[in-house]
């Protein structure tokens, strides 16, 4: 009979035989997930400002967009100053046929919803855009002399200041002016202190040096000024015409387009669409006659078409902007009715697609004149102009289709005539314009 000692060598020996032998170890554990992180300094920003954000990762390398590129684990960056709420992506290098790995990061990015000024400059009915290079061009206007202004002017956002750097051949205010390819800036129509009303300027923005570059057919105010994506400009209608001019940047000559629009227009607008050609939309006429109320321009053949007739009324003085997904909104504005003018609280989006408009509520104020600028989260800001019983409005409203519109900071002073320009960092230069009495308010502002 075995004994107790027999018995319990035999369950040690069946165990170690189970555990496959004594000298064996156990398997080790799964490794880790390489480390993968992606992280900003804080949670939330104001635009203008700036990110600072960490990279960790295991691998060779890796890549940051959009803006950055190439990046190593451990690499703390700077964004660019932030015009809006922005998504990074963190891809890692991976090995043929293996999955990278990946991390995102969303930076909640706002508006202080205020207004901070920048130095004094009284202008009214001038021309400012935004160069290349993130400074901002003033052109004539009305800035409270006996005549015209013939003033060229650079705003430094960084500076903060003001920088007198030339002088137009006339005053001049109600011109259009776009920057060119080359950097360099086309001015045209308007009223002008001279009579060189019909004469197109090109201004240098880094030395203020003016060139004559041909000239107009026709004079025209309340005209519209398009850079077309072949690097030529059209120049189209204005109060009683029907016209329309096409500027040529290697000859610096204008000529008349194949054909006119269907009739006369001022205070329209003219959009180019992402497919090349240029929606004309709205406006006064004069003339007598069935009112089209849109038609587009088509750059390879130089002509106009009329859009489907939708029954729309017509709509001028209002503003006009291309959305990221290609339509087209066309925001407030007036309307004649008899010796009156009707001010508007509505806007139509214009699809390329479908070649329709549709009409969107919801705006919180009826104003014409006003200045439009895109936020950078979806919504436009709305800001002063008229209204009726009001000669300039301090209101302002952040509105975007298919939400009601939300009151944003009141304007120190009220204003009409002014202008509104984006800047690279997302801010907004308030620039000029007339007050209740008519009088130019002096200080420009930013809406940060």
């Amino acid at each position: 009979m075995p004994t107790r000692r027999h018995l319990l060598a035999s369950l040690s020996s069946l165990t170690l035989a189970a555990c496959g032998g004594g000298g064996g170890s156990p398997p080790p554990p799964p490794a880790p997930a390489p480390a993968l992180r992606l992280s900003s300094d804080r949670s939330q920003y104001f635009v203008g400002e700036q990110a600072e954000l960490r990279v960790e990762f295991s691998g060779s390398g890796a890549r940051l967009e959009p803006g950055f590129g190439r990046v190593q684990s451990g690499q703390v960056l700077r964004t660019r100053a932030l015009a809006g709420p922005l998504q990074l992506r963190l891809e890692v290098d991976a090995a043929p046929g293996q999955t990278p790995q990946r991390a995102e990061l969303n930076l909640d990015v706002r508006y202080r919803d205020r207004f901070s000024p920048v130095g004094d400059f009284s202008a009214s009915s001038h021309s400012a855009l935004a160069l290349a290079d993130g400074r901002v061009l003033v052109l004539g206007g009305s800035r409270g002399g006996v005549v015209l202004s013939d003033g060229i002017d650079r705003f430094d956002p960084v500076q903060r200041r003001f920088e007198r750097i030339g002088s137009l051949s006339s005053g001049r205010s109600e011109a259009t002016a776009v920057q060119l390819p080359d950097g360099r800036v086309l001015l045209a129509g308007g009223i002008t202190a001279l009579p060189v009303a019909n004469r197109t300027e090109l201004i240098v923005p880094s030395t203020g040096q003016v060139q004559t570059s041909g000239n107009l057919a026709q004079t025209r105010h309340g005209h519209s000024l398009t850079l077309l994506a072949n690097g030529r400009v059209l120049i189209a209608g204005g109060t009683a015409r029907a016209s329309a001019e096409l500027w040529d940047p290697q000859s610096g000559r204008l000529s008349f387009t194949a054909s006119p629009m269907q009739h006369d227009r001022s205070g329209h607008s003219a959009t180019l669409l992402s497919d090349g050609r240029v929606l004309i939309a709205g406006g006064h006429r004069i003339g007598e006659g069935p009112y089209v109320f849109a038609e587009l321009f088509d750059p390879a053949s130089g002509r106009f078409t009329p859009l489907p007739e939708q029954g729309l009324a017509p709509r001028a003085a209002h503003s006009a902007w291309r959305a990221p997904d290609g339509r087209v909104l066309l925001l407030a504005g007036e309307r004649a009715r008899g010796d009156s003018l009707e001010v508007l609280a509505d806007a139509l989006r214009f699809d390329p697609q479908t070649l329709r408009f549709e009409t969107l509520p919801g705006l919180g104020q009826a104003r014409t004149l006003a200045q439009a600028a895109p936020l950078g989260d979806g919504r436009w800001l709305l800001l002063g102009g008229q209204s009726v019983g009001e000669r300039a409005l301090r209101r302002n409203e952040a509105w975007a289709p298919g939400q009601a519109a939300l009151p944003r900071a009141e304007l120190p002073e009220p204003r009409v005539l002014h202008s509104l320009t984006p800047l690279p960092d997302g801010r907004l230069l308030v620039l000029g314009g007339e007050g209740l009495q008519g009088q130019l308010v002096p200080t420009a502002l930013l809406y940060e």
